[in-house]
């Protein structure tokens, strides 16, 4: 016996290579368990569950309305497929959605241009390429001719290769130089601008903000290599039009739903700073099938897959999975991002050649088997994978959204409006008092015009009517002053005006002033453009710019 690990005995008799395989899946699963663990007890899911409830306009009391949501896990993580016994009003005023939505097609007018580019690649001020062939143009070198002082109108300079030139020349050398890195940048800018357009990231990333606003957090992932399938028509000599198809690898941007990333617990505000990172897929039956028989996949890995069949989530993050979809019948399928050991990617079919080193891999996973790895095509090893939180929370790289400041608000306004419409109910008729000893003329004991109501003889001939009415007041003014401080309170806390949903209110009918209020509403917004930069687009293309540089012509 040869013992893989600190629980895992390995068989001598069975395949090395599988050995070294089910004991990197016992290795990667435990550390998928921790990852999985650690984001349900952040307390983030919980989070998340509500702001999706409240984006949708439900919550625990018109819960059962709602058919796809009635066996969705309540606020406090339990479920429930019974229709809550409420008696009053379960109207839910949503403005957690219009909120949510307005900002999202405000934040993406301002980063997502229809007609331009969101990035720039260009050169820096001072390029480094062939820096060293130019001395220093403020000092004069020590190499410099004797007859040519420093007073002189065009001072001579040594080249580090011994020449001598003026510098003028120099100066002029040095300018093309920059002018040819700007070329270079401009050229660079324009590829990843194409492979950005092929893969349609503008679509991708306003799913990313909308998920940002939403849950508070938005991920986007690449640059991923993808085979893409394009169409050539050529006219041959005799006039004939042939198509061809043309496959080629090209990077590629994918939205990535946040429910289904789970970053190092200890990565701190930042995924990158994590030693692994996994991502969630769900698979049918038939496409773990379609996977066997292509290239880089093992196939007798597959096959206990399937023979397994599909295996859910550790308990932990059973309330994610029920609440994202049903996975009944579906298998989950792991991409894992990790530095492991050279042997372990051979075992996978790798050829790494150093055997001694670890190198930054891609592993697919399934029921704790691993059934694909391969290098990260990108040589420094950076995880393909970028988050934006909408509000930064310090130690951990998810973010608050709109909806969770929305919360106190929303809840206001439910709260308010709810009473409203049961005093409404109560208040739309009087209560009809009848005293004693009064019965009608027909026998009908209910309220209807012209009726004939009889006094019996031990009524005692009381001087009041016989029949009374009381009014129950409509407090509407009152309760409808709170719906509007929690609708004031909601611009308040969130620093969203109703102005960016396109209601003046009391704004100044004036140019000067509407341009003054519109700059100060986007106060927020630019703040958050801001974040994205910094958070994904710098990161992102320049992951793109690496990927040019290496594998780009």
């Amino acid at each position: 016996m040869q013992q893989y690990g600190a629980n895992s005995m390995i068989d001598e008799n069975e395949d090395p290579r599988i050995a070294i395989l089910n004991a990197l899946g016992l290795s990667l699963a435990s550390k998928r368990r921790d990852a999985v663990a650690a984001r349900a007890i952040s307390g983030i899911e919980d989070e998340w569950i509500g702001d999706e409830e409240h984006y949708q306009g439900y919550d625990d009391a018109n819960r059962g309305e709602f058919v796809n949501t009635a066996s969705k896990p309540l606020a406090n993580g339990s479920t429930s497929s019974v229709k809550s016994d409420v008696t009053g009003s379960t109207v839910f005023p949503n403005i957690t959605q219009p909120y949510c939505d307005a900002v999202s097609a405000r934040i993406g007018d301002m980063l997502l241009p229809t007609d331009d580019r969101n990035f720039a690649v260009e050169a820096t001020p001072i390029p480094d390429m062939g820096l060293d062939q130019f001395p220093d143009e403020a000092t004069p070198q020590s190499g410099m001719a004797p007859e040519a002082p420093q007073q002189q109108a065009n001072p001579m300079l040594q080249m580090p290769n011994g020449s001598m030139v003026s510098a003028q020349e120099a100066k002029a050398a040095f300018e093309k130089m920059k002018a040819e890195a700007s070329r270079k940048a401009g050229k660079a800018e324009q590829r990843i601008d194409d492979w950005l357009t092929e893969c349609q990231s503008n679509a991708e990333m306003r799913k990313v903000i909308d998920d940002a606003v939403k849950l508070g957090s938005g991920v986007i992932k690449g640059p991923v290599p993808v085979n893409r399938k394009s169409s050539k028509w050529q006219r041959g000599d005799d006039g004939v039009a042939t198509l061809t198809i043309i496959e080629e690898i090209k990077p590629a941007s994918f939205r990535v739903d946040p429910w289904n990333l789970f970053p190092d617990p200890a990565c701190g505000e930042s995924i990158h700073n994590g030693a692994y990172i996994f991502e969630r897929d769900f698979l049918t039956g038939k496409k773990i099938q379609a996977l066997r028989g292509l290239p880089g996949y093992i196939d007798a890995q597959i096959e206990k897959c399937l023979e397994e069949g599909p295996k859910s989530l550790a308990e932990s993050d059973g309330k994610t999975a029920l609440y994202n979809r049903s996975t009944k019948d579906q298998f989950e399928i792991w991409y894992i991002y990790v530095d492991i050991k050279a042997e372990e990617l051979e075992a996978a079919g790798c050829d790494c050649g150093d055997s001694k080193k670890s190198f930054p891999a891609i592993l697919t996973m399934v029921n704790d088997h691993v059934i694909r790895a391969s290098l990260n095509p990108m040589d420094s090893g950076e995880f393909p994978y970028d988050v934006i939180p909408f509000k930064r929370r310090p130690g951990m790289p998810w973010g608050m959204g709109l909806g969770r400041q929305l919360r106190t608000p929303q809840r206001i306004v439910v709260g308010a409006t709810r009473r409203l419409m049961d005093n409404a109910g109560l208040g739309s008729g009087p209560q009809i008092v009848v005293r004693r000893g009064v019965e009608p003329e027909n026998g009908i004991w209910e309220i209807s015009p012209l009726k004939i109501w009889i006094e019996s003889e031990d009524s005692g001939g009381q001087a009041t009517s016989p029949v009374t009415s009381v009014v129950i007041p409509m407090l509407q003014e009152e309760l409808t002053n709170i719906i509007q401080f929690g609708m004031k309170m909601a611009e308040d806390v969130t620093g969203m005006p109703m102005l960016l949903q396109g209601q003046q209110g009391k704004a100044p009918d004036t140019v000067g002033g509407m341009t003054i209020l519109n700059n100060n509403a986007n106060a927020v917004l630019r703040r958050v453009a801001r974040l994205f930069d910094s958070s994904i687009t710098e990161p992102h293309i320049s992951r793109y710019y690496a990927w040019l540089m290496e594998y780009g012509e």
